[in-house]
């Protein structure tokens, strides 16, 4: 029997190299809730309540007794931690059994939109999730969005699931978001599907630019972490620390926990991988605490950037632009302009 690739790379990796493997690849899955997975779940419990509702009440409740579907959207700067925690509902909520599998019987189906993405690639998309086949020819984009609900309603998914949408609305001109706007409506209104979206801020001008599409929705934000965000910075730290077998050492700064906000760009999801890389550092050293120099190694180590430019070590860290440590945003929704020609 041919042996695993995967397996081989790691049985030829040398014993210095495996040091801690288990416990990080264990840490790098472990979740640290917050409040903001309170209001999540609030908003995630009463759409799938909504979408239980009887259309005819007086009728057995049925798959084609349902209501038009709503929507949550997810929405915040990248690396919030959005689709980890939209992700752990899924995880949790036990009528999604089996949803990161598009072939089961889950009423979910999800799919993490690459970017760039077209209008063309989103429908493409969705009914490949949905009947485990690529579509021959080249339909045009509403045609494909038409093909992938009747797909959808046919393996009797009720909840779509759409990461990353700014993916498909960035550098877009107005004709082709009016054509990704429909498309939603229509899953919504016409197949009675429900949607589950994420996205970072520039989804919400996108959605605001349909009335009739926004009024199906519920944003909930995960917003930036900001002073009053310093005690839960520091009991992550604490709680990763704790797990990885090592204690903390701030040495009495009062600037340790904002450096880790200001380098990590107010994102806690980066501040948690952050974290974690700076306890790989730790532990990697023999070291028993972990410190701001280890945290200093790990950003030096994600950007490149000289001691001069580290927040972790520059006097002058609160004026440093610490953006190097996640890839450019592209740009946002831009104005209408002529139609193009691909949709």
């Amino acid at each position: 029997m041919t042996k695993d690739p995967l397996a081989a790379l790691k049985a030829a990796l040398p014993a210095h190299a495996m040091q801690d493997f288990d416990l990080f690849e264990r840490l790098k899955t472990k979740f640290y809730p917050t409040a903001r997975e309170d209001r999540l779940n609030k908003a995630f419990l009463k759409l799938i309540r909504d979408a239980v509702e009887r259309e005819d009440t007086n009728a057995e409740l049925g798959y084609e007794n349902r209501n038009k579907g709503k929507g949550l959207v997810l929405w915040g700067p990248t690396r919030t931690g959005k689709t980890s925690s939209m992700e752990k509902q899924f995880d949790d909520y036990a009528g999604f059994d089996g949803w990161r599998n598009p072939a089961s019987d889950s009423p979910l189906l999800w799919i993490s939109l690459p970017s760039p993405c077209t209008n063309v690639q989103v429908g493409r998309s969705l009914y490949t999730a949905a009947t485990g086949s690529v579509l021959h020819g080249d339909p045009p984009a509403h045609k494909l969005f038409e093909l992938a609900s009747r797909a959808i309603v046919a393996r009797r998914k009720m909840f779509v699931g759409l990461g990353e949408l700014q993916h498909a609305t960035h550098g877009v001109n107005g004709t082709d978001q009016q054509v990704l706007s429909d498309a939603l409506k229509d899953l919504m209104e016409v197949h009675k599907l429900n949607l589950f979206v994420t996205g970072i801020e520039t989804v919400v001008p996108f959605l605001q630019n349909d009335a009739q599409l926004l009024t199906r929705l519920s944003l909930v934000p995960f917003e930036k972490l900001t002073p009053d965000d310093l005690e839960t910075v520091e009991d992550m730290v604490e709680t990763y620390a704790e797990a990885a077998g090592v204690t903390v050492n701030d040495g009495d700064d009062p600037d340790f926990y904002p450096r880790i906000v200001h380098g990590c760009l107010g994102a806690l999801g980066l501040s948690i991988e952050v974290t974690l890389a700076a306890l790989q550092d730790c532990r990697s050293s023999g070291q028993k605490a972990l410190t701001r120099d280890n945290y200093a190694n790990a950003f030096a180590e994600r950007t490149g950037v000289a001691a001069s430019r580290n927040p972790f070590v520059a006097d002058g860290w609160m004026d440093i632009d610490c953006s190097l440590i996640v890839p450019p945003a592209p740009s946002g929704p831009v104005s209408p302009t002529k139609k193009s020609r691909k949709r």
